[in-house]
């Protein structure tokens, strides 16, 4: 193989996403398809404790049909509370029941949504978050259903702060740090690296500056 074939597949591995897919397929974080229908029986049966519940206890019980999980090599603060809870690897589980309602005009869908977000730190739960939003069968109407209890005011808000801090600080994404991340805690928090948890690696180049990505052109 020439060097120019093999200097090309190293740029495209490094550039063109196939180091990502490969990380994200080997780390569980990739769709693996939907929950059978007593998912909620077993979530029912099933009760979560922060500082005593474990991961593997989680994966004995629900399996490992995850929608995603996410391990983070940077722990992860997150404040709730008035009090601060870290983790280091995420794990979401979703059920869905779509339902078909007829008009005058066309037909209308709605979704019932339950998802669980599962947050550990050295493999023992910190905190979990579920979010149960029903549509009622014969109105349509949507409602929370008996499993909610929601942690966070502005969930999809909460999510995509998680997913963003993971693609700067596992997968290297530096160019994410910027507007994408504006209303992240991580981002405009300008105490948040300050936490003793931080000291012990350096993440950006100065202070208040980009993240260090993980490639020879820009690791610090």
């Amino acid at each position: 193989m020439s060097p120019e074939i093999i200097l090309l597949a190293i740029g495209c591995y490094l550039f063109c996403g196939i180091s990502e897919k490969i990380y994200r397929i080997e780390t569980g974080d990739w769709r693996t398809g939907g929950f059978e229908n007593d998912f909620q029986k077993e979530l029912s049966e099933f009760v979560f404790v922060p500082k005593e519940t474990t991961y593997e206890q989680v994966i004995e019980k629900f399996g490992k049909k995850y929608f995603l999980r996410r391990t983070h090599r940077v722990i992860r603060k997150q404040e709730y509370n008035n009090q601060n809870y870290y983790f280091n690897r995420e794990v979401l589980y979703i059920y869905r029941k779509r339902y078909s309602f007829q008009t005058q005009m066309f037909d209308l869908y709605k979704t019932s949504d339950l998802q669980v977000y599962l947050f550990f730190k050295d493999n023992v739960l910190q905190i979990y978050d579920i979010i149960d939003e029903r549509v009622d069968e014969k109105t349509g109407r949507g409602y929370y259903g008996r499993f909610h209890n929601s942690l966070f005011k502005e969930e999809v808000v909460v999510e995509a702060c998680h997913r963003r801090f993971y693609d700067i600080f596992t997968l290297y994404k530096v160019n994410s740090w910027g507007l994408p991340s504006s209303h992240c805690d991580f981002y405009k928090d300008k105490t948040y690296w300050d936490d003793p948890v931080y000291d012990s690696s350096k993440y950006f180049y100065e202070k208040g500056g980009l993240p260090c990505g993980g490639t020879i052109f820009n690791s610090c």
